[in-house]
């Protein structure tokens, strides 16, 4: 019944893309071309936005000043030489810039805590945290190595703001995190409290740490909270409240009770109305299927009102329906059929709210809703060269593999196109950890614009529906994920989406690992794979030395430490089995699967008297940066598949 179903809808949306007119071809560096928009957060007053942005080749802050009618003046500023990653209001014209390193277009960058704090007109910018070397005869105060989280801002105070600091390892030291309270304006911190261990923390609205929680060297999680408002003694969270498992999302004001993400045994996480003191709950929202990905909040400090489900097509679950907020978000969601509304964040007196409207089609605009003139103004497109119009509709579809359990997955046709399609599988990296998403997809658009089909699924192993479905595939790298990958193909075949005999694969990272895992498990079933940045040598993985211990433990619980089972699931050990011609892309600065990676495949290729191709940047990482050297990724991407391929 439910394969019928999915059918019909399927026939459906297909019939209603079919009746568009193809598009014509779309330059591959419109694809390439990264968002120019991004992170954006409106000021207490709303005088101004900052925004995330591009800068001279990196990312830097750019300060939007708001006028009555929402022109716009700009303000670039670039503080440091590398990225700047996240920034936060501390008051109504003071903000917090974490400065980061770009390590690849396929991954976050990575935070080096260096924090700076800056006017809204890019004055009096100063260094809150970081190393600063002596200059002469003067010497510097900070000297912090270590990793900072932002906390959250201090009620009251004149841009104060709570900050976790966790210096580096060195020698026979052990992890400490602690907790600080600065000024933004002036620099000044003073030290709160600290806690042993590198542990997460999370505050109440008078900003008081309430809850802290990590995970030992096993993967297994630990927490201890404070029951009481105003602070007092540690504790451990009592199984009863917290399960397995617990995260807050928001504090009401008597900070005496919480709203908490739970799971109990492993199940998908479920929010809570929690009573922290008597360590009694009542439940809210939640799906068997699905986690509760995230909550969505009544206006400034407000409370949830609505929970997002995104294992499969976002879905919107209301808590409080009645509320002013529900009825203004699903209002919206009126305004923009067919896409998703987010609330971002809001000014202070809930006058302004800033959104994001998205979807599989529309990489995504900021808007302004004012809620006394109730209108929605646009600030941005973070892409505006593209058109929705020319792009593909994903769709969400569900699967059973050969086991019998449930699977999502995301099929986009061609635009315009019906039936059987020349397909590109296209697994997610990870493995673990990470999930599809629907959404607008530039790898996926790119394909489906050069007239294939493109198949995602979210095999056993994926985030978003609970650790004990995230596990069940742990130390199955090379089988039973790459059987859920085999059985999402042979469900498209089924379902006359893909054309049998027209089948590749191409992934990214483990996706890399798997484009190539995947035709070396079932032989026939491909005519060519493509690995970027992929990771082919499972024991190399496990030998590198720079890895934490915490680290290694991940890697050996989820990949194993049998030399002769990781050789069996390593594409670098079996590549006399592979019987597709193969495109390898690479960079050569990739600190996350390194180059001796791709060297290990391309040899074991070349070894083989195989036939394959490469594409290697010396001065890219994780994933190509910059805009021209994607644009060469896409473009030998679709000359392999013409070569391989073709969709005639």
């Amino acid at each position: 019944m439910r394969t019928s179903v999915i059918a019909s809808c399927l026939s459906l949306a297909l019939a209603s893309a079919s009746t568009q007119a193809a598009p014509s071809k779309i330059p591959s560096q419109n694809f390439a071309r990264p968002s120019e928009y991004a992170g954006a957060e409106i000021s207490p007053t709303g005088e101004y936005v900052s925004v995330i942005t591009p800068f001279e080749s990196r990312h830097g802050l750019t300060l939007i000043k708001l006028s009555g009618n929402y022109e716009r003046s700009l303000i670039k500023f670039n503080l440091f030489n590398e990225s700047a990653a996240e920034a936060a209001w501390t008051d109504d014209s003071r903000l917090i810039v974490m400065k980061a390193k770009e390590i690849g277009s396929l991954t976050a960058p990575q935070l080096n805590g260096d924090v700076y704090a800056v006017n809204a007109d890019g004055s009096d910018n100063q260094q809150i945290f970081g190393y600063v070397e002596d200059n002469g005869n003067r010497s510097s105060k900070l000297k912090d190595r270590g990793n900072v989280s932002y906390i959250r801002h201090i009620p009251g105070s004149k841009g104060e703001a709570l900050f976790s600091y966790s210096p580096w390892l060195s020698g026979n030291s052990k992890f400490i995190t602690a907790l600080y309270r600065v000024n933004t304006h002036t620099g000044k911190r003073t030290q709160v409290e600290s806690v042993d261990g590198n542990v997460s923390i999370v505050a109440d609205t008078a900003a008081t740490a309430r809850l802290i929680w990590a995970e030992d060297i096993k993967g297994e999680p630990w927490m201890l909270y404070r029951p009481a408002a105003g602070g007092g003694e540690w504790q451990p969270v009592p199984a009863g409240l917290a399960g397995r498992w617990m995260g807050i999302s928001a504090f009401e004001p008597d900070n005496q009770h919480a709203y908490a993400w739970i799971s109990d045994a492993g199940e998908p996480k479920t929010l809570y109305r929690a009573d922290l003191a008597a360590g009694t709950r009542q439940r809210l929202a939640g799906n068997p299927e699905m986690d509760v990905d995230h909550v969505m909040l009544a206006g400034y400090e407000g409370l949830p009102f609505a929970v997002v489900y995104t294992a499969g097509k976002p879905k919107i679950e209301y808590t409080n329906p009645g509320s002013d907020w529900a009825k203004l978000h699903s209002g919206l969601m009126k305004v923009f059929p067919g896409q998703m509304v987010e609330f971002e964040n809001f000014t202070k007196d809930n006058n302004k709210v800033l959104f994001f409207v998205y979807s599989d089609r529309h990489p995504g605009a900021y808007y302004i809703f004012d809620r006394t003139t109730h209108t929605p103004s646009l600030l941005f497109e973070t892409r505006e060269w593209i058109d929705p119009a020319t792009q593909a509709p994903t769709l969400p579809v569900q699967f059973q593999n050969a086991s019998g359990q449930s699977l999502f997955a995301f099929y986009t046709a061609p635009l315009g196109k019906t039936g059987p399609q020349p397909l590109i599988v296209m697994a997610h990296g990870g493995p673990f950890g990470v999930h599809d998403t629907w959404g607008y997809d530039s790898d996926v658009q790119f394909l489906a614009s050069r007239g294939y089909g493109v198949l995602q699924v979210n095999y056993r192993g994926s985030s978003g529906r609970g650790e004990k479905f995230e596990r069940s595939t742990y130390q199955q790298w090379g089988s039973g994920i790459q059987d859920d990958i085999r059985d999402a193909v042979r469900w498209a075949i089924g379902q006359k989406l893909a054309d049998a005999g027209k089948v590749c694969t191409f992934g990214i990272s483990f996706g890399g690992y798997s484009a190539l895992m995947n035709p070396i498990r079932n032989p026939g079933m491909y005519r060519c794979a493509i690995g970027y940045a992929g990771v082919y040598d499972l024991a190399q993985v496990s030998e590198q030395d720079y890895m934490s211990k915490q680290t290694k433990a991940f890697f050996e619980r989820t990949m194993g430490a049998d030399k002769a089972k990781l050789a069996s699931q390593s594409p670098a050990k079996l590549a006399a089995q592979i019987d597709v011609p193969v495109l390898l892309i690479h960079g050569k600065a990739d600190h996350v699967a390194p180059f001796a990676q791709y060297e290990a495949m391309s040899g074991a290729l070349a070894h083989a008297n195989k036939p394959y191709e490469t594409l290697v940047k010396a001065s890219e990482g994780h994933g190509f940066f910059e805009p021209k050297n994607r644009t060469e990724v896409y473009n030998r991407i679709e000359a392999f598949l013409l070569k391989y391929n073709p969709t005639n």
